[in-house]
């Protein structure tokens, strides 16, 4: 695309009113296709629950997630055995369609800062208390769709504590 034709392209973008209280726009392309949608809410949500180690977080209808990256603040308890964590996205069908294991597995009484964004390298040893692990650059979840982070193996999952941060910004669709 020319330099001209991308701005004739951003010319095009305007507002088009709200849907439940979000900005809406409309554009076109350079071929004529008429296109609407909403502007992003960039948010960090948080779940510190307590005595869990498996928490799965579910898009609302209407609603479209771009995930920018997560951290998970993992403890596991003097319970002897190997914890994996993995975060495992579902589309509205539960078709598991991403699925990613950190690189390390955790033993017990440990705490260890996890942290998912793209481009990071997938890590097989801690900096300090922290593992990088990579997910894709635009990892979008549908509505109804989830994203769950677990120890699969499920050592102490009523006991170990994960305290999952979220960056992501949400589309009303």
């Amino acid at each position: 695309m020319a330099a001209g034709d991308q701005t004739l392209a951003a010319m095009r973008v305007q507002l088009a009113g709200e849907t439940n209280g979000v900005p809406r726009l409309l554009g076109s392309t350079l071929s004529g296709h008429l296109f609407t949608h909403a502007h992003p809410t960039l948010e960090t949500v948080e779940d510190a629950l307590a005595n869990d180690s498996d928490k799965t977080f579910t898009v609302p209808a209407a609603t479209q997630w771009w995930v920018h990256s997560i951290e998970v603040v993992f403890t596991s308890t003097a319970s002897v055995g190997n914890r994996q964590l993995a975060l495992l996205i579902e589309d509205s069908a539960t078709i598991q369609y991403f699925f990613m294991n950190a690189g390390l597995l955790q033993t017990a009484s440990l705490t260890t800062i996890y942290v998912f964004a793209p481009g990071l390298p997938h890590q097989t040893a801690l900096i300090n208390t922290q593992l990088l692990v990579p997910i894709p650059p635009n990892l979008l979840i549908g509505a109804a769709g989830t994203m769950r982070l677990v120890d699969t193996n499920g050592v102490d999952a009523a006991a170990d504590d994960m305290t999952v941060r979220i960056n992501r910004s949400t589309y009303a669709l």
